[in-house]
């Protein structure tokens, strides 16, 4: 229980007023509020708000190291129509580049504030592991397609699923 009391003397000056309020639910609140001020400061990916016009509202140190700083325009950014986005509460999932990293960004509009939430993944790995296997397979089929000797891919049940122009 947290109390706040406070104590001032009587104008007589004989005797102490003293008064004493239980602020557990204040106290309550201000930690939910602190808490909850953490989580897109804690988060390792950018994570804004953003207005109606494209403006950053708030960023988060991550997204800040990405030139991504409150004030910023993010209109060449953003692939869609915010507004609209904002006015139908809409999720809209993108791609952009930042700083030599890809990110997927996740823009969330939330109509009852007139702006939006941008919550960001790196996916740089991925992207370079996707890249990365399909010059593989590329390698593969033009080797498959070129071999002048019969080859053919059999499944689990000995059926044929693929084969080459020599055979």
């Amino acid at each position: 229980i947290w109390t706040d009391v406070s104590a001032a003397p009587l104008s007589s000056g004989v005797g102490v007023v003293i008064v004493t309020a239980d602020i557990t639910e204040r106290k309550q609140v201000e930690a939910l509020v602190q808490e909850q001020a953490y989580f897109p400061a804690l988060n390792p990916g950018p994570t804004l708000c953003v207005d109606a016009a494209g403006f950053v509202k708030l960023a988060n140190p991550v997204a800040i190291s990405l030139g991504l700083e409150v004030g910023s325009s993010l209109t060449e950014l953003l692939p869609l129509d915010l507004v609209d986005c904002i006015r139908a509460g809409k999720t809209q999932i993108f791609e952009a580049n930042l700083n030599g990293r890809v990110f997927q960004l996740t823009l969330c509009g939330v109509p009852a504030m007139n702006q939006a939430f941008v919550y960001g993944t790196d996916i740089t790995e991925r992207k370079q592991a996707e890249e990365k296997l399909r010059v593989s397979e590329e390698k593969w089929r033009s080797l498959f397609e070129i071999l002048p000797v019969g080859v053919s891919i059999v499944n689990s049940e000995n059926g044929v699923t693929e084969f080459n122009p020599a055979l």
